[in-house]
């Protein structure tokens, strides 16, 4: 089964936006946020963050001294 369509208005709505270059949160098409990169204290920990979007990250390592 298919997801609803959006509304005649919600299209239109749209299709209006982009004509003007308009988003709802005042940016340019094509403008971006800018990412937050934060380093954790441990080594392999990272966080990025692009607005009010967060992601965590972190990766063990394993090394061996031969």
């Amino acid at each position: 089964m298919r997801p609803p369509s959006p509304s005649i208005p919600e299209k239109e709505f749209l299709f209006a936006s982009l004509k003007e270059s308009l988003r709802l949160d005042g940016r340019l098409p094509l403008e971006l946020r800018t990412p937050i990169i934060t380093f954790g204290p441990e080594l392999g920990w990272v966080e990025c963050a692009l607005g009010k979007t967060r992601y965590e990250i972190s990766q063990f390592y394993k090394t061996s001294l031969a």
